[in-house]
Formats: C-alpha cells, structure tokens, sequence
C-alpha cells in the first residue's frame, strides 16, 4: 500500500448540536481551524483528500480541496461516506472526522497490516473503537456505502456485522480525541496540544 493508493475523505458534516450549531471544522484552535490541523496530519499519508459536507459545503471551499455536499446531511457520516465515494479512483480508502486535530501522523502505517488481511482496519484507543477512522479497500467502502442504502445508519454495527477486529492503538490513545463542545476546544487549546 503506497500514499498514492489511498484517498482521504475527512467527514466535516456534522449539525454541531454540541458546539451550539457553530460549524465544528471552521472553529479557531490556535489561530487556524481543526480542520486545517487534521489535514495537516492526514494530506501526507494519502495521495487525496476529499471534504464530505453538510449544510457547510460553501465555506470548506476556501480550503482549496473538492468538497462533496452529503445527499441526505443529516444521515451522518455513511451518507457522507456514500456522497464522496463515487469520486474515489484510488484502491484505499482512510476516512477520519474533522474535529480530530490531533489524529496520528503515521494512522496508515499503523492500520497497514491488518487493513491489508481484512480489506479495513479499525482503531481501538484502550477505551473504545473509533468507528470514524477506517482505513479500507475501495470495495468494503462500497460495501458500507450499500449498507447505508439498505437502511444502516450506524458504522459500528457494520464493523459488528463483519466481524471487524479492531487494531489496538491504545498507545495512542489522546490522537483520537474529538472536539465536541466549546468546552472540549477550550481544553484543547489550554493543553497547547494539537
């Protein structure tokens, strides 16, 4: 698996009901937005990134990226997931949220592995499975997609269904952090991480 194999699509579509309805990816960290943090640390892992979006398409076009507006913005991120995926050519496919600022710099090398046995490759952080950051051939992403399609509405229960067996990142744990609230951001900032 080479970077030029893999597309990234970075799910930026969320309503932001926590964040008080602010368009989570645009909120300041540092004097830039998450979502330019998360694509400083995913764009050198992959060969593309594509923004999934909602009601936001607009504004994430100033980033310079293609940015595909979600059929049906408030499925989540499978309809995301299921809007960008007609646009990918590459074999890979690594999706992650927008509000991960902190994500590893190195995900595809430590997903690589089992991504290449199981067709994906899920983490799991020491506490949970992080079901938004998958790593997988451009055919089980079709396959997810069609889960979508058929009703399925949450990507935890397609991993369940699959039987997916997630890979231990525990050592990484605080990189899968997401920001959900002004209160997370607040923290986030305090730390001067990310």
């Amino acid at each position: 698996m080479e970077r030029a194999d893999i597309t990234g699509i970075v799910f930026c579509g969320g309503e932001g009901r926590r964040f008080g309805g602010a368009l989570k990816p645009l909120a300041d960290l540092r004097g830039q937005p998450l979502l330019a943090h998360v694509l400083a640390r995913l764009a050198p892992q992959v060969s593309r990134v594509i923004l999934s979006a909602g009601r936001n398409a607009d504004e994430l076009k100033a980033f310079g990226l293609e940015t595909i507006a979600d059929a049906t913005p408030s499925a989540g991120p499978l309809g995301g997931l299921a809007a960008t995926l007609p646009a990918v050519r590459s074999e890979w496919v690594l999706t992650c949220p927008a509000d991960t600022p902190c994500l590893p710099e190195n995900l595809v090398q430590l997903l690589r592995e089992d991504a290449e046995c199981a067709g994906v490759a899920v983490p799991h952080d020491g506490s949970r499975r992080q079901n938004l950051f998958l790593l997988m051939r451009r055919e089980r992403a079709r396959a997810l997609a069609g889960f979508f399609a058929a009703g399925g509405r949450a990507t935890h229960r397609w991993l369940d269904a699959e039987d997916i067996r997630a890979t231990d990142l525990s050592q990484w744990a605080g990189a899968f952090r997401n920001v959900n609230s002004p209160t997370e951001l607040a923290a986030l900032r305090a730390e001067g991480s990310g």
